[in-house]
């Protein structure tokens, strides 16, 4: 498999770790490589439809609960079919259920086959879904009616894509600004692509240190996001795009 590696201007891998307050220790992010790619190799890119990648799990409740008995409830999946649960919904259903969870239970009103909107590697995507309604809920809850494909965790970062598809525009860690005495990070993006796949990462720079002395000066916590441009080799099409570990991005036109 010829794997390409090109550095340009743009992208990111996972969280790059904080500096420590005035510690001067510098985290780094973790660099793209072909293990980057490794889980993807098979992916099958000539599929007509592309085969699902979903994020995190095929159960949307958007609309929220009534009051917190009844979050707590459904999130320990007491749900009680009450006779309103067609055969065809069953194993739908089933994922809204724990085997031998008791206690008062929310109970289902209603069943219908329809669409919703799943989180997806192309992002939000329309799909045939079952649609429950339940006590003690402000809306609906979508079950996936289709099986994924693949299934992976929500991504921290994301990825826009242009019309010919060859430049990707994706939000990733921004470098902390140092304190005195530390020296200045620059992160640079990178990025390797395989014909299934396109790993995305960032590469750490570390520039002379800045002027001054060491003080209580402190960086937060928070995780500050930048946006990098990446051109790639060819356009991505029906390719993964991934962080450093393999992760799976969204990428959606732009």
């Amino acid at each position: 498999m010829l794997l390409l590696l090109m550095l340009t201007a743009c992208a990111q891998p996972p969280a790059a770790s904080a500096p420590m307050a005035g510690s001067g220790e510098v985290g780094g992010p973790a660099p793209v490589s072909a293990r980057s790619l490794e889980k993807w190799a098979s992916f099958p890119v000539q599929a007509d439809p592309r085969p699902l990648v979903l994020f995190g799990e095929p159960v949307s409740i958007r609309e929220g609960f009534t009051d917190g008995d009844g979050k707590v409830a459904f999130a320990e999946g007491r749900v009680d079919a009450d006779g309103k649960v067609p055969p065809e919904a069953a194993e739908a259903f089933e994922k809204l259920t724990k085997p031998g969870s008791g206690g008062p239970r929310l109970k289902v009103l209603s069943a219908r086959k329809g669409t919703a909107a799943f989180a997806t590697d192309r992002g939000p995507r329309d799909l045939p879904a079952w649609i429950f309604e339940l006590t003690q809920t402000l809306g609906p809850v979508a079950v996936l009616a289709v099986k994924p494909d693949y299934e992976a965790e929500y991504a921290t970062f994301s990825a826009k894509v242009s019309a010919d598809g060859a430049t990707l525009t994706v939000m990733m860690n921004k470098a902390d600004e140092p304190c005195p005495g530390e020296p200045r990070v620059t992160l640079e993006p990178q990025w390797l692509e395989s014909p299934t796949a396109v790993a995305v990462g960032l590469k750490q720079v570390i520039g002379p240190v800045e002027p001054g002395e060491k003080g209580n000066c402190a960086h937060d916590l928070a995780l500050h996001m930048a946006e990098y441009t990446i051109s790639l080799d060819r356009p991505l099409g029906n390719r993964v795009l991934v962080d450093s570990g393999g992760n799976p991005i969204p990428a959606v036109s732009s």
